[in-house]
């Protein structure tokens, strides 16, 4: 399935689907010639998913490797097979007889796609990481264009995150987004070391603080709009 395209149209090509392993990959991302092969092998064990290894496909700038850092750094540079606890959204692969169980609201579970991870790992499902699978990832390479990303990006995740908050948990979340991407960083700091075997990784700390704190202004966004929209319709 590609996931360039609408949630809608995402949801249709998983429903089309006939083979017993889902495929997802980005319209901007490249994958080997042996990756559908290697992770359909990899499904033969006890896995829900499986998923390749992340690698940038432009890293000639400072922003597009810390762009990647941000949103793959987790999956990038791995060279060793491990059991893993999560899954690179639209990148990734599925037993697709457990993601149909979900046909009824696969739109909801799919976007975003830690919905599906998360129920999947409810039911005592397993997710897998298999090195010999590769996928090369476009990155923004321009500040501006970053920028854009991680602000929609923000302020979608704090939106649909949020939708069934109280307004008081809204609020609050608003009044602490200036300490989110210090958390942002404290979450990936395990991914500066793997990363500095590749690039540079002390190099991008001062863009990643930038980064970062663009996703918190999204992600400030999107509670305040869901807030005013609460308030608004008298919830």
């Amino acid at each position: 399935c590609s996931t360039g395209t609408s949630l809608s149209g995402v949801a249709a090509a998983v429903k089309a689907a006939r083979g017993p392993i889902l495929g997802m990959v980005e319209n901007h991302a490249f994958p080997d010639p042996n990756w559908a092969e290697v992770l359909i092998e990899a499904h033969r064990g006890p896995w829900a998913g499986v998923c390749p290894v992340i690698e940038i496909f432009n890293p000639q700038t400072l922003v597009s490797r810390t762009e990647r850092l941000i949103d793959y750094g987790k999956w990038i540079a791995r060279t060793e097979a491990a059991e893993i606890d999560r899954l690179p959204w639209h990148n990734s692969s599925y037993k697709r007889a457990l993601v149909m169980q979900f046909e009824n609201d696969l739109e909801n579970v799919l976007e975003p796609e830690e919905r599906l991870q998360d129920r999947l790992r409810a039911q005592g499902h397993r997710f897998y990481l298999d090195p010999r699978a590769r996928t090369r990832h476009i990155s923004d390479s321009k500040f501006s264009s970053a920028c854009s990303g991680m602000f929609g990006r923000g302020r979608l995740f704090a939106a649909s995150r949020s939708k069934n908050w109280s307004l008081p948990k809204k609020l609050a979340y608003v009044l602490a987004s200036p300490l989110f991407p210090f958390i942002q960083l404290y979450l990936v700091r395990d991914n500066f070391a793997r990363f500095h075997n590749r690039y540079p990784a002390y190099r991008l700390l001062p863009m990643a603080l930038l980064l970062t704190g663009v996703i918190a202004l999204g992600e400030c966004a999107g509670y305040l709009a869901v807030g005013a929209a609460a308030l608004a319709t008298g919830f």
